[in-house]
């Protein structure tokens, strides 16, 4: 069906006869990425956004209409209507009308238009006859518009609205998306138009339209298209009943993909949207082929209403691989109280899991009461079946979280956990059976000169090894008194005089002592710690610390702690100070407890940085263990040397060199650079191993290398060690004004799931996206050095 006539365009998109091509992945959002699908079925809601080797791309586009203000937020002078430009002004009580031409600003917003209506009360206004509506994120051309200042929504005929990506949150949009409708009405949260034409391209007559009979612009969430048409270059490509475009999930997209993988071979992913009743639900069905698993099938099913939410994701591979999936995420209101329960199934996922089962599922029911307490239930249980070895871990919870009143308040916490695993077997007889209720209860009390706490916690195992068991952990209870400076001294001189102090008294599992069967200990501790804070405004700056501990103990023994450290900066300029610090840690006497344990230390650490030159940055850093001469070891700590260079602001070197004393070697030199020459960066960067006496790695990342309308992004990554690269990234990125032809080809020659993968799509610039450029197969960084930086 055909809603409108298509708008004229003058350049090409990769679509010939609506036909895609069959090396290609043709994409509003970008690839979904092997990795990116594997962390989606584990439950990772995303890739971070933010990879430091993604490839650049070319600029968004600027925005069609070049005379628009600079974004701004209105001031306390604009919660009052000011009228700029004014006609024939007719003002009767709280309604105002205007002839001739006018312009008024209100709340952060421009009205410009040839007549206008109003009332300051109900701040509704309504204006006729070229019409434009001006606010920091969104433009709307109209022959008339109602809006509503007060609820914040708006109706109007003959619309144009162009909506910039500030109107559309967390970045789900980079370019402005232009609108055009016969009626459009809605607000910040929620945009409708009838008989629309969509588009994010910023000419006149743009390169492709949506052509739809509704459309419905929710922010940050996704945009529906229904009985919508597509329109490239004046011809007509297809018509669809129904279209959903994603703007919360980067991993789902509307056109198909096509690719290589080493282990599914070449592939086909069609993602079909499916109309449902209403606009708050919405299906996406899966259809997948792949030459080495065989055929995938699946569906996205997304809910809500007024009392519930969720979403759940079915999908399944039949043929040569057999592979089943499930996810669900769902919350429910209950009047106050919320359930949310979460699930993941995954059954010999070639991705993330073959050749095993593993089950996750996690439930939490919250029922809040009054004065901020409330009551929590929560289950969990997580199984993972494979070759060989099986294990189980169940989880019941129960919390209370109580305020009796503003001084006192108290959580108790009960949780039973069943734990079990096997191997040799699903069945073998190797492993372990653990049943255990931990106990746990706390309750604090303001008592303005000092604060009172309570503390209880027990590990009892339920079943046959419960006898004589008492956890090292258990704490039996403990009654603990603390207070601080601000609490007991005047501010001026709590300032001067800051310190902490507590006393404990309580019962606390520990470790039994061979032959004889002592786990239970009543210990009395006497803890005070001063700290004075460091002030970086001053040239010359001091900090001091210390702590005295004292702990008696049931069993006859003792000990008592005490620390101190020192410190001390000089700042010289910018960037430049010197700082040496001093830390002293002694244990004397015996505790029975682990916790207690602090160890013995005597260290003395000093670094320098200095510009000798405005460009250039040294500085260095060592020690010295003064527990470590006593007993004969050499107590100087390794020498760590750094200089960082920037002669021009697109310029930067760096060097990071350690020598080690106990080998009497440079043991690592590692040193990279960053150089940004217009559009292009360029980094690299190599460590070389002088116990070894080897380069250990080195690597390489060029970005945004430039000719014409192609951008070239590489990233080459060496192993010394290994005398192979164990990634070698490529990515051509062709400009096609409001839309990007991008071919990817990645290998990986080493570790999980190596080989090479080649992808060729097409992306809209108004959609971010993820590629697996710059990630390996495990979704770790690519490379060290810069990656991309900013100067």
């Amino acid at each position: 069906m055909r809603v409108g006539r298509p708008l004229k365009g003058c350049c090409t998109i990769a679509l010939i006869s609506g036909a895609v091509s069959a090396v290609a992945q043709v994409n509003l959002g970008g690839p979904v990425g092997i990795m990116a699908e594997a962390l989606r079925k584990q439950g990772v809601t995303g890739v971070p956004s933010q990879n430091p080797k993604e490839p650049s791309g070319f600029p968004p586009l600027p925005s069609s209409d070049t005379d628009l203000p600079p974004p701004r937020e209105y001031g306390p002078e604009e919660k009052q209507l000011q009228i700029i430009e004014v006609g024939e002004l007719t003002e009767t009580g709280t309604h105002i009308h205007i002839e001739g031409g006018v312009h008024v600003r209100y709340k952060g917003y421009d009205i410009t238009s040839d007549t206008l209506d109003g009332d300051k009360q109900t701040e509704m206004f309504s204006a006729s006859g070229n019409v434009r509506l001006v606010g920091v994120d969104s433009e709307i051309k109209a022959d008339t518009i109602t809006v509503d200042f007060r609820r914040k929504t708006f109706r109007s005929e003959k619309t144009h609205v162009d909506l910039k990506p500030s109107f559309f949150p967390n970045g789900s949009l980079l370019d402005d998306v232009y609108l055009r409708a016969r009626d459009a009405y809605g607000g910040q949260k929620e945009m409708w138009g009838d008989f629309t034409s969509f588009t994010t391209c910023n000419l006149p007559d743009p390169h492709f339209e949506l052509i739809a009979k509704a459309t419905d612009i929710r922010p940050g969430k996704r945009i529906i298209l229904r009985d919508v048409s597509l329109w490239i270059l004046h011809k007509h490509i297809l018509t669809i009943p129904y279209l959903s475009i994603p703007l919360d999930n980067r991993q789902n997209h509307i056109m198909p993909q096509v690719g290589q993988d080493p282990v599914a071979g070449y592939y086909i992913k069609v993602l079909i949207p499916i109309a449902l009743h209403g606009n708050n639900d919405t299906l996406l069905a899966h259809l997948d082929e792949f030459s080495k698993l065989g055929t995938g099938i699946g569906a996205d099913y997304t809910y809500q209403n007024r009392t519930m939410s969720g979403t759940a994701s079915v999908y399944g591979i039949v043929g040569h691989w057999s592979e089943q999936d499930l996810t669900i995420h769902h919350d429910e209101h209950f009047g106050k109280s919320d359930l949310t329960i979460d699930a993941q199934y995954a059954n010999n996922d070639w991705q993330s899991s073959p050749g095993s089962r593993l089950l996750n599922l996690r439930s939490q029911f919250t029922l809040p009461q009054a004065n901020g307490s409330f009551d929590q239930v929560s289950y969990s249980q997580s199984t993972n079946n494979g070759l060989g070895f099986s294990s189980l871990q169940d989880s019941l919870t129960f919390n209370d979280s109580r305020v009796w009143n503003q001084w006192t308040r108290s959580t108790l916490s009960l949780a039973y956990t069943s734990s079990s695993s096997s191997s040799g077997g699903f069945n073998g007889a190797n492993g372990y059976d653990s049943k255990m209720l931990d106990v746990q209860f706390d309750a604090t009390s303001d008592l303005k000169k000092a604060t009172a706490e309570f503390q209880y916690m027990r590990n009892i195992p339920v079943g046959s090894s419960a006898a004589g068991f008492f956890g090292t952990e258990n704490q039996t209870p403990v009654f603990t008194l603390k207070t601080d400076s601000t609490k007991i001294l005047s501010s001026k001189l709590a300032a001067e005089l800051p310190f902490q102090t507590d006393f404990s008294f309580g019962q606390f599992g520990a470790p039994a002592f061979i032959g004889q069967g002592i786990n239970e200990v009543w210990r009395t501790n006497f803890d005070f710690s001063f700290s004075r804070p460091d002030h970086p405004d001053r040239r010359f700056d001091y900090t001091i610390d210390t702590r005295f501990q004292q702990g008696l103990y049931s069993d006859n023994t003792a000990q008592y702690v005490n620390g101190l450290n020192l410190g001390s900066r000089y700042t010289l300029g910018r960037d430049t100070a010197f700082n040496i610090r001093w830390g002293y840690l002694a244990q004397h006497g015996f505790t029975p407890l682990d916790q207690d344990r602090t160890g013995d230390s005597n260290l003395v650490t000093t670094d320098l940085s200095f510009r000798p030159l405005k460009p250039l940055l040294l500085a260095a850093q060592t020690g010295y263990d003064f527990n470590a001469y006593r007993q004969s070891i050499d107590g100087w700590q390794s020498v760590g040397v750094r200089a960082e260079w920037t002669p021009f602001s697109n310029l930067r070197l760096r060097s990071l060199a350690t020598y080690d004393t106990n080998q009497k070697a440079w043991s690592s030199i590692q040193t990279d650079f960053a150089f940004k020459p217009g559009a292009t960066f360029l980094s690299a960067g190599f460590r070389y191993d002088g116990i070894q006496h080897t380069i250990g790695e080195w690597d390489l990342f060029i970005d945004g290398l430039k000719w014409g309308r192609l951008k070239t992004s590489m990233v080459l990554d060496y192993d010394g060690y290994a005398h192979q690269f164990t990634a070698r990234h490529f990515s051509f990125t062709y400009d096609m004004h409001c839309a990007e032809a991008v071919l990817q080809v990645l290998n990986n020659p080493t570790g999980f799931r190596s080989g090479t993968s080649i992808a060729f799509f097409i992306r809209l610039k108004a959609f971010p996206f993820n590629t697996p450029f710059g990630v390996g197969t495990q979704g770790q960084a690519v490379g060290a050095g810069f990656g991309r930086t900013t100067f």
